[in-house]
């Protein structure tokens, strides 16, 4: 059986810009084209902040962003749907389940801030419509990191590559009795891949 990672969008960025890591993926990359490997991209990467901060306009630009960096190959994993935050031709109704699932890793990685937006914006006294403020910034980042592991653990994978040791890795131990059974660096999860491509 294959063993199935999932990269998180620290990854695309890191092939995007040629950072430190950026080798290793090209290579995960590689074995999963000849399928030594499963490797997938998390949906919710596309509703992250962009540089130059805004949000693609929508799920089709994401797509072409994955052509681009040579990942279009890579299956596509599909959030849960959030007003605001996912795309509607690219998210999943949640059951009930699943919303519980997503609390409680909210809950883990970011005690501090309230899943409920609504709320979160009256305490922080900022409009429920004004989605340029830090603070719904801080917000969207924690929805889009929460659904980043919950997806990992929905879509039943091995493992989470991720560069984000601040929010993920030291969170591991956790996560891992909620369900995300490894989170591995690039460098990590070619180490025990099963071979090299030529």
């Amino acid at each position: 059986m294959k063993l199935k990672f999932a990269l998180d969008t620290n990854c695309i960025i890191e092939l995007d810009e040629q950072r430190v890591q950026a080798n290793e993926l090209r290579h995960l990359s590689e074995l999963a084209k000849v399928k030594q490997i499963y490797l997938s991209i998390l949906g919710i990467s596309a509703s992250e902040n962009q540089k130059g901060g805004g949000s693609l306009s929508n799920f089709s630009d994401f797509t072409k962003r994955l052509t681009t960096l040579d990942l279009a190959h890579l299956e596509v994993l599909k959030p849960i749907g959030f007003y605001d935050i996912t795309y509607w031709d690219w998210s999943i109704e949640a059951q009930e389940a699943e919303l519980n699932l997503l609390d409680e890793i909210w809950k883990t990685m970011f005690p501090k801030i309230n899943r409920d937006w609504k709320y979160f914006a009256e305490i922080n006294n900022v409009a429920l419509d004004d989605l340029s403020t830090k603070v719904f910034r801080s917000w969207k980042n924690a929805m889009c990191d929460a659904q980043i592991a919950w997806a990992t653990i929905k879509y039943e994978h091995y493992a989470l590559i991720t560069l984000n040791t601040k929010d993920f890795q030291k969170n591991q131990s956790a996560l891992r009795k909620l369900g995300l059974k490894n989170i591995l660096t690039p460098k990590e999860a070619l180490s025990i891949a099963p071979t090299h491509p030529h």
